[in-house]
């Protein structure tokens, strides 16, 4: 990827994610504060406040308005469905999705069950030779993958969460070398 076109992606998946957050917060405020304002009008203690918690409904209500069509939506995906940690590629001059993998394994699982997901906090990086590295999972490996097909090329076990984006330069040598921090050790790969 170009620079450019790297953090245009980049802006737009921020974008993107802030949405999601957004949507997530209304359909909570939708489906768990707005009942629960209801059913403290039924408290006869607090019933000299019942304007004040109708205020807040019709607040929260306004607030979430443009997000009722999503909301719906999200609703019906289950907590694991939302939960599921992926790792998605946009595509380049649309921002649409072109190919979501689901990313990291449960090891305690049958080898054919065990492709479950399970993210951490940090993010991927792509090289200008197609590829993405990322290390942001909870079977603590670190992953490179093609990022036209999705396919996962390689990994590394790296013993410990990758808890940092990863990172690539050129050495004094002329190699490329892509670089994750693992809590509190760093390892470094050349690549081919």
């Amino acid at each position: 990827l170009r620079t450019g076109g790297a953090l245009s992606v980049l802006a737009e998946n921020i974008h993107r994610e802030r949405e999601q957050v957004e949507k997530r917060i209304a359909l909570n405020l939708r489906s768990i504060v707005i009942p629960s304002i209801d059913k403290l009008k039924r408290i006869k203690a607090l019933e000299p406040y019942s304007q004040e918690l109708d205020l807040i409904i019709s607040k929260i209500a306004d607030i979430t308005s443009d997000f009722i069509i999503d909301a719906k939506i999200i609703s019906k995906l289950t907590s694991a469905e939302l939960k599921v940690a992926s790792l998605i590629r946009n595509g380049l001059n649309t921002g649409e999705i072109a190919r979501q993998v689901t990313l990291g394994i449960t090891k305690g699982l049958p080898p054919d069950k065990q492709n479950t997901g399970g993210s951490d906090s940090a993010g991927p990086i792509a090289t200008a030779g197609g590829l993405v590295f990322i290390a942001a999972t909870s079977d603590q490996r670190f992953r490179a993958f093609d990022s036209l097909s999705g396919k996962e090329l390689w990994h590394a076990e790296l013993g410990r969460e990758g808890n940092a984006d990863p990172m690539t330069y050129l050495g004094k040598d002329g190699k490329q070398y892509v670089a994750i921090v693992a809590m509190d050790t760093v390892h470094v790969f050349a690549l081919p």
